[in-house]
């Protein structure tokens, strides 16, 4: 989603802003710059409202981001234009919000309003106008709700600094309003009623017994079987069966007995079938011993193949050595030529550091008068930190003075303001009885302008009725004209019809004419010349009447629509006239009482003028009593006045003697002061500046000792470097050349091979055989099958040969009858033995299903332990202090702390990487999701609390980037063109911000547009794009687009 332009009516402060984002197209970092307050973030705010009908955040309704100062006939509204997977989309939303009425005076209050429409190029492809629809849309256009949609295009980065800081429990809250996880949560109560209901279970398994007891079937039932306890009914059941299972053995023996004699039948009927199919299959084997024997010449050729790869792979590891080698002395002249490379690096960093020690050896003397200064500086301390104490009582002094100062002229001012306030009180009071009788005049002219008020709104009703009876009037001349037009159209279809249906009535007739036969209209037997008839459609009498009665019921239609419209007209007519008199009698009372200058000739114009002067009049007797009150008021401050000036004289004379003594003291000081300052040295006026000195000579010499230290240091390493790196080359040297000798010596071995082998110095042969050396063992056993089968096939046949011997095959049809006759008596015994064995397994069953309840009973408890177990577990009460839900978030805060670390190692130039904390903590909400830090500078972890300011602001920012890229790719993939990153580098100096703006553009460059919204003055200078926000007084604020030429 890229936003292309977005307009603001009365939105926050903005009164009529329009943004053009396409001139921002050229970069990929932008800023939105102002004061804190300005409206920043309610750019934003419009960009969410437009799309989701919502501001950003959730306590905020859509009606109270309409401005303060918008007036009420002007409405908020922001118009959003977009581009998303080549389409335009331009959203156009508008509030809740109360406006003036279209007509008429007073206010209204309008519902929220709508409307999207979707380009494909220049060309409209879709408009919706309902805000249910709209919402959808866009939700299924960018693939995010509101809520994902703020989490990952506005990125708080203050909230993800206190989330990088919070304990677990704190950060279990806001992962589980991301991911959604609050079903771990109601798991938990799952559990806590699965717990409850296994107290219940022991009841049911006690019913589940009585029940199951009741389904058994009895052979011989006792008489009081109903009288008989569970326990003892089992006991009868058990004894019963035992007497149904040794009946069953019987039933199971004689089974088995016809089982054995039709398994006799069934083996001479097998025996004569097997006889039978040893005559085929002695005839398949011969037929597969005839092609195998003709396969015999490939065989000896794929033997002398398998030979020669044999010989070929007994010299593969000769090849192998000799390709090793070859690779060897390719990698050994790559190390001779790095080696190279780096010596001669090396020898000018040394002559590099030689010259730097040259110079800090001409550097000597200097640093030797930095040493002896230095102590001499420091005995002046003492003296100057005199001059420091007596300034000090100097400025106490005058502060005091000052103070004195301050008093003696606010006791003045508040001798002189009640002196004032005395007098006017006085002059005041005196206006009291007119305030009275102006007050008495007002409240009659408001009661006549409320009468004339009354009559005037009356006359606007009237005016309304009649101009809705107007509208019917013209709507009923609509209709008029419409039923006029239906009566015509129905005149002309019946004409038609009738027309239809006389030609097909003569047509009837001229078929029915016949020589010698009386025409049925003139009478004549001739018919010379018949009437000729087109073709023409059938049209029953019915078609006709039916058009007929509707022309008729039109018809009729139309004259009570005339008649209804003439007595409406009439209506209006006096209606008009009754309206005329009564507003002439209205404007004649205005002009008797005088209360209007100017009387309109429009009713909506007298009722506004009417309007205003009952303002007016409201207002002045508003004022009239408010005056009235203050001035009874004044007279009890009149008294007050009066004591408090008494009080205060003695007040005043104190003050000014205090005054006089603090003077005589800070003069005094003054002097001393001045004595102690000539004793200075004149090159440093005060301590600090001394000071300030010390601190850097002190700082000099120390940066010379660590220079020369550090020449020598890296002076000394420079010299192990190079002679390592010269031996290196000369063992190197000498390792290639020995590599070289093997290598002759292996191609020499290899060529000798070949030659006695196949004649031949062509290595290509023995690299071709070498290629086929993985088809070895497939050609090995492809040999070895068709030698054994060969061998299988006529050591079968023999045998075959040996056992048929003389014999010949069987007819199968009389042992066939045999055995389906002991079959019958089989299948006879064993349903005898299914029906009883059947009842008894489900008495078995009843009575497993009792002892199983006895049982379940028995281990009740032990299953609520487990449970118990498990609810303390998802809780997260064992010994790891860590729930389901807080394992879950575990794995979503892994996987974004992989993205964030990939933003972390640029942000950071590979110094830090984010890792979760794996001890259990001290309690609960302290362990989970507790995150540490790695510092490569030192090698170990350490908590994100030692974070300095700067960094762990580039580590929030991380967390921010790797969050919105987590929630976008769980919701499809769904690419977001722009970013917007709210406050958070305030705390950056001038290094930090630069690699954070650095960093930025590195990894957003090449997927989205990143706008910052700060009041940062560093970063308006870094950032050339911006969106400048200007406050204009009274709430207002405008804002513009800033791009360099």
């Amino acid at each position: 989603m890229k936003p292309l332009k977005l307009v603001m009516q009365n939105f926050g402060p903005y009164a009529k802003q329009s943004l053009d984002f396409t001139k921002l197209a050229d970069t990929d970092i932008f800023l939105i710059s102002g004061r804190t307050g300005c409206g920043k973030t309610t750019i934003f705010d419009a960009l969410t409202f437009a799309l989701y009908g919502e501001g950003i955040s959730d306590d905020r309704k859509p009606e109270s981001l309409r401005s303060d100062f918008a007036d009420d006939r002007t409405p908020t509204q922001v118009d959003l234009e977009f581009e998303h997977q080549d389409l335009i989309y331009h959203v156009m939303r508008q509030p809740k919000q109360t406006l003036a009425k279209k007509r008429g005076s007073g206010q209204k209050v309008y519902e929220s309003t709508g409307r999207l429409e979707i380009f494909q190029a220049d060309t409209k492809i879709a408009e919706i106008n309902k805000l249910k629809d709209i919402s959808i849309k866009i939700e299924s256009v960018l693939q995010l709700s509101r809520k994902q949609f703020v989490q990952i295009v506005l990125l708080p980065q203050g909230d993800f600094r206190r989330f990088l800081m919070a304990d677990s429990k704190d950060k279990e809250g806001v992962l589980r309003q991301i991911f959604k996880t609050g079903l771990y949560q109601r798991w938990s109560e799952v559990l806590n009623n699965q717990l409850k209901e296994q107290k219940n279970q022991q009841q049911q398994w006690q019913t589940a017994i009585t029940s199951e007891l009741a389904k058994v079937t009895w052979n011989q039932p006792p008489e009081n079987l109903t009288d008989l306890n569970p326990q003892q009914q089992l006991k009868l059941l058990k004894e019963q069966q035992t007497i149904a299972h040794q009946t069953l053995a019987t039933l199971e023996t004689q089974q088995q007995q016809l089982e054995q004699q039709y398994q006799q039948q069934q083996t001479s009927y097998h025996d004569a079938q097997k006889q039978n199919q040893r005559w085929q299959d002695l005839k398949a084997q011969q037929q597969r011993l005839s092609d195998l024997i003709g396969q015999s010449e490939a065989m000896k050729q794929k033997q002398q193949l398998i030979a020669q790869l044999k010989w070929a792979q007994s010299q593969q590891s000769d090849y192998r050595h000799y390709q090793e080698l070859q690779t060897a002395m390719t990698t050994k002249q790559e190390q001779l030529q790095q080696l190279t490379q780096t010596i001669t690096t090396t020898e000018q960093q040394q002559s590099q550091l030689q010259q730097e020690q040259q110079q800090l050896t001409a550097q000597k003397p200097l640093q030797d008068q930095r040493l002896q200064e230095q102590p001499l500086l420091k005995n002046q301390r003492p003296a100057f930190a005199q001059v420091e104490q007596l300034q000090t009582k100097l400025i106490k002094s005058q502060n005091a003075l000052t103070a004195s100062q301050q008093q003696v002229d606010a006791l003045h001012q508040q001798q002189q303001q009640l002196q004032q306030e005395q007098a006017a009180l006085t002059q005041a009071v005196a206006e009291l009885p007119t305030i009275v009788e102006q007050l008495h005049q007002v409240q009659q002219d408001q009661s006549q302008l409320l009468n004339l008020q009354q009559q005037a709104d009356k006359l606007q009703t009237a005016q309304q009725k009649n101009q809705k009876l107007t509208n019917q009037i013209t709507q009923a001349q609509k209709n008029l004209v419409t039923a006029k037009d239906q009566v015509a159209a129905l005149e002309a279809s019946y004409q038609q019809l009738h027309n239809q249906w006389l030609e097909s009535q003569i047509a009837n007739l001229v078929a029915q004419l016949e020589p010698g036969t009386p025409c049925p209209i003139c009478g004549s037997i001739e018919h010379p010349q018949p009437a000729t008839i087109n073709t023409v459609q059938a049209v029953s009498n019915e078609q006709v009447k039916s058009a007929e009665e509707k022309l008729r019921t039109q018809t009729a239609k139309q004259s009570e629509l005339e008649s209804a419209l003439k007595e409406k007209q009439q209506q209006l007519t006096q209606a008009t006239t009754q309206w005329q008199q009564d507003l002439t009698d209205l404007k004649q009372k205005l002009t008797q009482y005088q209360l209007i200058t100017v009387i309109p000739e429009q009713l909506i114009d007298i009722i506004t003028n009417l309007q205003a002067a009952l303002d007016q009049q409201q207002n002045q007797l508003t004022n009239l009593q408010t005056q009235r009150t203050q001035l009874t008021a004044q007279n009890q401050q009149l008294d007050q006045i009066q004591q408090q000036l008494k009080t205060l004289e003695p007040i005043v004379e104190t003050s000014v003697t205090q005054l006089q003594q603090q003077q005589t003291e800070y003069q005094k000081l003054q002097v001393q002061l001045a004595d102690a300052k000539q004793q200075l040295p004149a090159d440093y006026p005060n301590l600090q500046a001394l000071d300030k000195y010390l601190q850097q000579l002190q700082q000099a010499i120390k940066d010379y000792e660590t220079a020369v230290q550090t020449n020598t240091q890296k002076l000394q390493q420079t010299e192990q470097q190079l002679a390592a790196a010269k031996a290196s080359q000369d063992h190197i040297q000498q390792d290639y050349q020995q590599t070289n000798t093997q290598l002759q010596q292996v191609q020499a071995q290899l060529t000798q091979a070949l030659q006695a082998q196949l004649q031949t110095s062509d290595w290509q042969i023995l690299v071709q055989l070498l290629e086929q050396l993985p088809q070895l063992p497939q050609y090995e056993q492809q040999l070895n099958t068709y030698q054994q089968e060969l061998l299988q096939v006529q050591t079968k046949a023999e045998e075959l040969q040996k056992i048929i011997g003389n014999q010949q095959p069987v007819d199968l049809t009389a042992a066939k009858d045999q055995l389906q006759q002991a079959e019958q008596q089989l299948q006879t015994a064993r349903q005898t033995y299914n029906q009883e064995r059947d009842q008894i397994n489900l008495n078995d069953a009843h009575l497993q299903a009792v002892e199983q309840s006895l049982q379940q009973i028995a281990g009740q408890q032990a299953d609520i332990n487990e449970l118990q177990l498990l609810v303390e577990t998802v809780n997260g009460r064992g010994e790891a202090k860590l729930g389901l839900e807080r394992y879950v978030l575990r794995a979503q805060l892994v996987e974004i702390l992989q993205v964030a670390n990939e933003h972390l190692q640029q942000l950071s130039s590979g110094r830090y990487f984010l890792t979760l904390h794996k001890e259990i903590g001290a309690f609960q909400k302290n362990t989970g999701l507790e995150i540490d830090v790695y510092d490569d500078n030192v090698g170990q972890k350490r908590s994100v609390h030692t974070l300095s300011g700067g960094e762990s602001f580039i580590a929030a920012l991380s967390l921010a980037l790797a969050l919105g890229e987590v929630i976008q790719n769980e919701s499809g993939g769904i690419k977001i063109d722009t970013l917007f990153i709210d406050e958070g580098f305030g705390s950056l100096d001038q290094d930090s911000l630069a690699t954070a703006l650095a960093a930025l553009q590195n990894i957003e460059s090449s997927s989205r547009m990143i706008g910052i919204i700060s009041h940062v003055t560093l970063l308006q200078e870094r950032i050339p794009y911006q969106i400048k926000v200007t406050t204009q007084g009274q709430g207002k604020s405008t804002a513009q687009i800033i791009a360099p030429a």
